[in-house]
């Protein structure tokens, strides 16, 4: 469902809209006849200029001009009645979600019909809800990452400060979206870093700025995905989406995958096995893959295990992607 919060609020709008109008009518019937009149003669309107064969018409009562006169009558006694209740004239108007193209996701310019802002919005919505990507991710975009947090001093034996790392880090970001967008790509990325250093905010806005662009993107955390596949062996967990081959099938297929926080804690052989599998299907499609890690690329394999899986994984990680460092002080102090 397209922002189901929103499509709750736009049915309740509507339910109240309803109700109220029949309130209204409920205790001023002469409201309701005045506007029944009106829709009467209204829909008589369209005979008056309808003419058989010998030219007469089929209007009901006697010319057009009498017609339009009445019409004209009811219309001010409808305005002098909405006036005395406190009424504007669009009181039984429907709700929209959309007050620029009534929900039609079209809108005329010129001489021909474009896509409505709210067109764009409900896809991003729809990609989003896809995706993976929650609410706080949703506002972290590459304008609201801010370099300011980087250190631009070299430290003692380091060739290039904390702000030139970030800032090569956040042309990397940019320029696989735009590569992404322009043509297929068959290069990932690597960013490793300490814990809230900016990682998980430039993997939300390059997911946003591809969604934005109409690119299928998906974003999952290594062990929240390795706890959702368990689920799918449990038949009596009600919370399990799908199987596991449906799982790893969308995510080894789908354009562009965030994997975060790979090698955050040790993995079991089983789940090194599953990360493997994932992750070797998408090397060998040619499909781009953007991991983050607290860790060096150098210390991944100790870290998720013992065993050639573990080896395997942190080979094709090397082979098919760019490697940066992001490193800073923890962002979320600073926020605060």
């Amino acid at each position: 469902m397209i922002d189901s919060l929103s499509e709750a609020a736009l049915i309740k709008a509507q339910t109240e809209r309803d109700k109220r109008i029949a309130t209204l009518r409920e205790q001023h019937p002469e409201l309701l006849g005045v506007e029944t009149a009106l829709l009467q003669e209204l829909s008589l309107l369209p005979r008056a200029l309808t003419r058989d064969s010998e030219g007469n018409s089929s209007y009901p009562e006697n010319t057009l001009e009498q017609g339009l006169s009445r019409l004209g009558r009811l219309r001010k006694q409808r305005m002098e009645l909405l006036e005395s209740l406190g009424l504007p004239d669009d009181y039984a108007a429907p709700v929209y979600r959309c007050p620029v193209c009534h929900d039609r996701m079209v809108i005329r310019r010129g001489d021909s019909w474009v896509a409505c802002e709210c067109f764009h919005e409900q896809r991003a919505a729809l990609g989003r809800e896809r995706a993976g990507i929650s609410q706080r991710m949703k506002e972290q975009t590459f304008a609201t990452f801010s370099l300011d947090f980087y250190s631009d001093e070299c430290l003692r034996g380091e060739q290039e400060s904390k702000y030139s790392r970030a800032l090569k880090v956040v042309d990397a970001c940019q320029q696989l979206v735009l590569d992404l967008v322009d043509a297929k790509v068959e290069y990932g990325l690597y960013i490793f870093g300490n814990p809230g250093v900016g990682k998980t905010h430039l993997v939300a806005a390059m997911a946003n700025s591809l969604i934005a662009e109409g690119i299928d993107v998906r974003y999952t955390v290594s062990s929240t995905l390795l706890v959702n596949i368990r689920a799918t062996y449990d038949k009596d967990n009600s919370e399990a989406t799908g199987n596991e081959g449906y799982i790893l099938t969308d995510l080894a297929t789908v354009p562009l995958l965030f994997l975060d926080d790979l090698g955050v804690e040790r993995f079991t052989s089983w789940e090194v096995e599953k990360l493997y599998g994932l992750i070797n299907q998408r090397y060998l499609a040619k499909l781009p893959t953007v991991f983050t890690s607290n860790l060096p690329l150098d210390n991944l394999e100790e870290e998720m295990g013992p065993g050639g899986t573990a080896t395997r994984i942190v080979s094709r990680i090397a082979e098919s992607c760019r490697v940066f460092l992001l490193d800073g002080e923890d962002l979320r102090f600073h926020r605060r």
